[in-house]
């Protein structure tokens, strides 16, 4: 039987758990230490990052952080990202994976945690289904815990085709109304149409304007600002995040008020997702399509408009 242990992960070795995620069936951004690390030293203190061996060879990997929460340890994966769990490669087998959790609680259990929460990707973000995780989780008796859907589409040269006819029409005007989409730099000018619709609906972004200047500038490859203009002034941007090489998220999406007529957002994702076909990524995730299991208000309806449909992004709580 093949030795399977799980051990804490060094710093030294992130460059060879940045390039397994990399390799790995269901990796992402979110899941690598290089992206982790714009946290700083935010969640130092916390930061229990796991790396499972076979035969001494590395096998999966998983994002963690322990907290002191209501009297107790809680493991969480992910912690400062949108998703988290185990990473492996595609030949992982459902008896390896088996001891991978089963070497996990181990180590839980003997750093005093009393939960573990784990959020995974929703699976257009693997190069195959596989939920032998999310067996063996429940196997052991995680239940699921509230559990938000993430809208998405698939990408291809005329996503206008899975807009809803009212706003084809919409589309179709601001495709005629000579908009102009294109990559941007200019985090300032994007983070100002940002706080412009923030302010419109009560929020607050995740991220500050510096933790955006310092991922599009360190992650420069995968992370970008895209913008919308007309007669060269801006009125619509996004910040992309492209997650693997199968999908990008829609991390946010903002336009001008005085622009709304323009139509620039529905412009801004048909040019998205035809950039994306032509790079050979399969789908766009629009983010989360309901909050707190809840419909998100009038953001839902305008994700369904174009062609939008949710899959559940699985959260699991096991009781150790």
């Amino acid at each position: 039987m093949s030795r399977v242990t799980c051990a804490p992960h060094p710093a030294t070795k992130n460059d060879e758990w940045d390039a397994f995620v990399r390799a790995a069936n269901n990796g992402t951004i979110f899941h690598r230490q290089d992206f982790l690390s714009y946290h700083g030293d935010r969640f130092a203190a916390n930061a229990h990052h796991l790396r499972f061996e076979k035969n001494s060879n590395l096998a999966g990997v998983l994002p963690l952080g322990i907290f002191e929460e209501d009297g107790g340890r809680i493991a969480k994966s992910p912690f400062g990202a949108s998703f988290g769990g185990l990473v492996t490669q595609l030949d992982c087998s459902l008896s390896d994976m088996g001891r991978m959790v089963e070497a996990l609680l181990a180590h839980l259990r003997e750093n005093g945690v009393r939960y573990l929460k784990i959020v995974q990707p929703p699976l257009f973000y693997f190069e195959r289904f596989i939920d032998y995780f999310d067996f063996y989780l429940v196997k052991n008796g995680a239940r699921l815990a509230a559990s938000d859907l993430t809208s998405y589409i698939p990408t291809g040269p005329q996503p206008i085709d899975l807009f809803l006819p009212r706003a084809r029409r919409d589309t179709q005007k601001a495709l005629d109304a000579g908009l102009e989409f294109a990559p941007s730099g200019d985090v300032n000018g994007f983070y100002e149409i940002l706080m412009e619709n923030m302010r419109k609906f009560d929020g607050t972004p995740t991220h500050s304007r510096e933790e955006v200047a310092w991922l599009t500038e360190r992650l420069a490859e995968e992370i970008k600002i895209y913008q919308v203009t007309h007669d060269g002034t801006p009125v619509a941007a996004t910040l992309i995040f492209e997650v693997n090489p199968r999908a990008w998220l829609v991390f946010y999406w903002a336009q001008r008020q005085e622009s709304t007529q323009l139509h620039p957002k529905n412009y801004l994702i048909v040019r998205l997702a035809q950039l994306a076909h032509e790079r050979g990524v399969k789908y766009i995730d629009f983010g989360p399509h309901t909050l707190n299991m809840e419909p998100f208000d009038g953001v839902t309806m305008f994700k369904e408009s174009l062609g939008g449909l949710g899959l559940l992004r699985r959260a699991y709580q096991l009781e150790l």
